[in-house]
């Protein structure tokens, strides 16, 4: 059996990288004590006997240890592969991947890079408007063109926490701001705050937010009175929008509810792929349809007061293959025209799929616009293949297509459902808008996948080639 020697070179270093660890590894789980290493090698094989790479592939890998080179590091992985086990003996690191043997590994001390801890956020602003919500069906037609006439709660109560801290703000008018000067906790320039708003005869809403550093932020709290709700939930097929008849459907308590949360209505969709609730609280609440056949879709759903409350689940099919996605947009009557986009590039190619390029390939792997839609509502539908072993980069986000003067995505009620391999992995809702010029947001980018790894991303920005120029 040959042996393999792994040569390991510095690439870069990543500042700000956070880690949670008990104190057993060399650090304070209250914050306090000293910062930890982060190392990124560059991996190429050896083959020991002839000197030679043992392939072509050259792999990057990141970790983290305390100052010393005193404890093992197992199972380092990428894309979900191990790519090698290392062990320190003596101050000099090993690998025992391959062979029960070790071969030794060229690390540097060099390498260790002082991580800092947290520190105050500093010129970051939460603000907001507390309004009533309305039932999601009565739009006019020329809602595009109409006056901001949301109403503000009068009396609400507005309580932000982030750590081990909280504040209550204050609300005029129904708006709030909150500026987190020295306050709240970030790592690599984010931070996460809970909002919670109340007021008498509203149910209470609880959400979470991130925030980044001298960047300001509005975060908009439709809240709903507490009446009786009615509405119907429409299950269709991801792909076509036929209607699904026999869909299982429970309706549980609260936004991203687990599976033994309160269930408050349950029933099957008729022919027309409709399931009808009535005697429902107004509130929030997490949707779940099944049929045979199909991945679960589970989302999260307003229901206003009143009866005219509509929302749609689409479910996708189990045909995905192994490492194949399906990315699933639905939205509201406002505005008519959502699109989807998915953007990817490798070191030789590059292809945009949309409405009006709806075909396409990467890496030989195929790229389709399942689903084109002009008059509201959706679905719009992507598929589209990933193989994690080549280097690639793919960015999803949707583009406001219609007219407006301004974009508020709070109004849209839009959702991003994506699966891969037969598994929905995420649901995005729109985000909270910048406060800065935040009617000229055009595209709402959800997330993007590099080199096989899937990353949130949630944000807005006013141009193309904002996007494009990143790959």
């Amino acid at each position: 059996m040959s042996k393999r020697k792994f040569v390991y070179s510095i690439v870069f270093m990543m500042l700000a990288f956070f880690a949670v660890v008990s104190s057993g590894c060399g650090g304070s789980s209250d914050g306090s004590g000293g910062g930890f290493s982060l190392f990124t090698f560059n991996i190429e094989k050896i083959e020991q006997n002839t000197g030679m790479p043992a392939d072509s592939d050259t792999k990057s890998i990141t970790y983290i240890t305390n100052n010393t080179y005193n404890q093992e590091i197992t199972n380092i992985t990428q894309n979900n592969t191990t790519i090698a086990t290392i062990i320190n003996i003596g101050n000099t690191i090993y690998d025992n991947t391959k062979d029960t043997d070790y071969d030794e590994i060229a690390a540097s001390e060099d390498a260790q890079q002082e991580i800092p801890e947290p520190v105050p956020v500093t010129a970051t602003e939460l603000s907001g408007l507390i309004y009533v919500a309305e039932t999601s069906g009565t739009e006019s037609e020329d809602y595009e063109a109409a006056q901001d006439t949301r109403t503000p709660v009068s009396g609400a109560h507005v309580v932000i926490s982030w750590g081990t801290g909280s504040e209550d703000v204050a609300v005029a008018n129904g708006r709030y701001t909150l500026t987190l000067d020295g306050k709240a906790q970030f790592t690599d320039r984010y931070t996460s705050v809970t909002v919670s708003a109340d007021a008498e005869g509203f149910k209470p809403f609880f959400g979470s937010v991130e925030l980044e550093e001298h960047q300001p932020k509005e975060m908009n709290i439709s809240l709903v009175r507490i009446q009786p709700a009615s509405g119907n939930l429409w299950a269709r097929n991801a792909q076509t929008n036929e209607a699904l008849s026999g869909v299982s459907v429970k309706v549980l308590n609260g936004w991203d509810a687990a599976d033994d949360a309160v269930q408050v209505t349950s029933g099957t969709t008729d022919a027309g792929g409709k399931f009808s609730y009535s005697g429902i609280d107004a509130g929030y609440y997490t949707v779940v349809m099944t049929l045979d056949g199909y991945t679960e879709a589970r989302f999260n759903a307003t229901f206003n007061e009143g009866t005219n409350n509509d929302n749609i689940g689409c479910l996708s099919r189990r045909n995905l293959a192994e490492g194949q996605y399906r990315v699933v947009l639905t939205w509201g009557v406002y505005p008519t025209d959502l699109d989807s986009h998915l953007y990817g590039k490798t070191a030789a190619e590059a292809v945009h799929v949309y409405y009006a390029h709806r075909d396409d390939s990467i890496n030989n792997e195929n790229i389709n616009l399942d689903r084109d839609d002009v008059t509201s509502y959706g679905p719009e539908t992507i598929t589209f293949n990933v193989v994690d072993n080549i280097e690639a980069a793919y960015e999803y986000f949707i583009h406001w297509y219609s007219y407006a003067d301004t974009y508020d995505w709070s109004r849209t009620e839009a959702r991003v459902d994506v699966y891969r391999s037969n598994e929905q992995i995420a649901s995005y809702t729109v985000p909270p808008a910048p406060s800065t010029n935040s009617g000229s947001y055009r595209y709402w980018r959800v997330f993007k996948i590099e080199n096989g790894r899937f990353d949130t991303i949630n944000s807005y920005t006013s141009t193309l080639s904002n996007i494009t120029n990143n790959y």
